[in-house]
């Protein structure tokens, strides 16, 4: 794979470009090796493009380098916030990247509007590349209806699936020795340590690796595998605890049903008693400042509202 990339490289994406995507996205995975190949390949290409992932596994970075590595990246590459979308806005756009995270919190109305976009720009020729993301796999985006069929058949030209980084783990320890060199070149940390980063799931993917990284580093100048695994045996501890206390609860409800079935949109309904407790939680430690809650929860403050008026919290 290397070989193929270097090959390629070589042919067809300029040394700087290839520098800064190897700089920029990091990782000796198949999956890391393969995109940096689609990189080179598309980079004359304005196809659309549809990134999904868990959240913190590097949407944002893939989409940005997608627009760097192009021929308009000299032009805006503009991100369009799902409650900030303003369609007279786009209509004015003439050349560059349009990226709309988190598409599935697009209205269907303004998803209708954004579909009349990308037709006018294809018919008019516009030099625009089109890109969505979403935390969703595509089968749930398309199942649930959080996306318009019509706009995913549109914007999916190129289909992007981040895998988790629980399931890239030779990328675990390449990150880390990067954030590790980035972040604070004094901390030394021993090759067991690193080692033992790959032993844990990170369900916040790379930006969770990256945060305790630096965490650890700021606390301790000589990082040792007993300190990494002490920690990390902390948060396995609370991830089975929170996630043994779901599995209780939500079996009990199945069994108050005794042979029969719950009714239908269990789904919805778990995940909105979910939400509920979480954000009304989050509010409660923030003293309902809703500017914290938003980062503490990671998401846009206007969402975090709207929720909160939906939850009726």
């Amino acid at each position: 794979m290397k070989t193929l990339l270097k090959k390629i490289n070589e042919t067809i994406l300029p040394e700087q470009k290839e520098a800064m995507v190897n700089r920029r996205f990091i990782g000796d995975s198949e999956f890391v090796q393969g995109l940096k190949i689609q990189f080179a390949r598309k980079q004359g290409l304005l196809l659309p493009v549809l990134v999904s992932g868990e959240s913190g596994s590097g949407k944002g970075l893939i989409a940005s380098l997608f627009h760097e590595t192009s021929k308009i990246e000299a032009h805006p590459f503009l991100k369009v916030s799902p409650q900030t979308f303003d369609i007279n806005k786009l209509r004015l756009f003439e050349v560059g990247t349009i990226y709309i995270p988190r598409i599935a919190e697009l209205r269907k109305s303004d998803q209708s509007k954004l579909i009349d976009i990308f037709d006018q720009f294809a018919e008019e020729g516009r030099q625009v590349r089109f890109m969505i993301s979403t935390q969703f796999p595509v089968h749930i985006l398309l199942e649930e209806k959080k996306i318009l069929e019509e706009l995913f058949y549109r914007l999916s030209t190129l289909n992007i699936e981040i895998p988790p980084l629980r399931d890239r783990k030779s990328d675990i320890e390449t990150l880390a020795r990067h954030f590790i060199q980035k972040l604070n070149k004094n901390a030394s940390w021993d090759v067991e340590a690193i080692q033992a980063l790959t032993q844990f799931g990170w369900p916040g993917n790379v930006r969770e690796l990256k945060n305790f990284v630096l965490e650890v580093s700021l606390h301790h100048n000589h990082v040792t595998s007993h300190i990494v695994e002490t920690k990390l045996k902390k948060k396995t501890a609370y991830n089975q605890s929170f996630q043994q206390t779901l599995y209780t609860h939500i079996q009990k409800h199945f069994q108050a049903h005794n042979d029969d079935l719950p009714p239908s949109g269990l789904h919805k309904r778990v995940f909105q008693e979910v939400e509920r407790v979480l954000i009304h939680l989050t509010l409660k430690a923030t003293k309902g400042n809703q500017i914290k809650a938003s980062q503490v929860l990671g998401i846009n403050r206007n969402t975090l509202r709207k929720k909160i008026s939906n939850l009726g919290l």
